[in-house]
């Protein structure tokens, strides 16, 4: 890397993230949004984005926002969170009278809750993914785990696990159908060669019985089920629905949701 890029990026204004005043713990206690006459724009250089935007979501109000591509919509959530500041303190918006522009960084965030369409889930046990900080109980837990219609984890296995199995078992039978058929029609010519090729896939599926054996202790059950690297070992939906569990159990006021629900079916959702 050139030096002069690393200057550049040393250069990069820097989130003022210990700074600003720090609110009561019961803040906020409605959840009462207001957006006064903001502008903002990503950079000096590029148009403004939000052009003197107003509106006010009441309390335990629902609102949706609907546009096209490029209106907006994921800059109003960027200025809620502050991830982009407003245009030279153009505007303010406030959460329950207080000005976040004021406020310090990482309470204001805490105080929100945000469920994006494409779903972070993290190594480690299920209770880990939805509770790290450990402030619910297992009965808590579980019981939205049930509301979700995923209760069939605590068993050890998710649907996606489960599919491939039985597509691994299909595949395999056919394999050894195929492989009976040759041994009928090659039988005198190649003895020997089955002989050793039968012992060498008894070797192997002992293999991987093996490695079976110690993927199943790994994961545990209930909520000690193991979630692998990015949730591999789950489908999409299957962690969409994690992900509103972990929402639910934070308990904010305020919600945010990006198309949350579209990897869920309409009967789930």
């Amino acid at each position: 890397m050139r030096v002069s890029r690393v200057y550049n990026l040393y250069d990069i204004p820097q989130e003022k993230f210990d700074s600003g005043k720090i609110p009561d713990k019961s803040w906020p206690s409605k959840g009462e949004i207001k957006f006064e006459n903001v502008y903002l724009r990503y950079r000096p250089n590029t148009d403004t984005v939000l052009n003197n935007l107003s509106f006010h979501v009441a309390p335990g109000e629902k609102v949706g926002i609907v546009g096209r591509t490029g209106a907006g919509k994921s800059t109003i959530t960027m200025a809620l969170t502050r991830i982009v500041e407003l245009e030279n303190n153009k505007g303010k918006i406030s959460i329950d009278g207080e000005d976040i522009s004021k406020l310090n960084l990482e309470s204001l965030r805490g105080s929100m809750t945000m469920i994006p369409q494409d779903p972070t889930l993290f190594t480690g046990s299920l209770r880990h993914n939805v509770d790290p900080f450990e402030d619910n109980t297992d009965e808590e837990i579980i019981s939205l785990f049930k509301k979700a219609g995923l209760e069939y984890l605590f068993e050890g296995k998710s649907k996606k696990e489960k599919e491939d199995e039985a597509n691994e078992k299909a595949d395999k039978k056919k394999r050894l159908q195929i492989e009976d058929e040759e041994e009928e029609k090659d039988k005198d010519k190649k003895d020997d060669k089955d002989s050793k090729d039968g012992e060498k896939s008894k070797d192997e599926k002992k293999d991987g019985e093996g490695e079976k054996k110690e993927d199943e202790e790994e994961d545990g059950k209930g909520l000690k089920f193991r979630v692998k690297e990015e949730g591999n070992n789950l489908s999409v939906g299957e962690k969409q629905l994690i992900c509103i569990v972990r929402a639910i159990l934070r308990r904010n006021k305020i919600v945010i949701l990006d198309e949350a629900t579209a990897n869920i079916d309409v009967v789930t959702e």
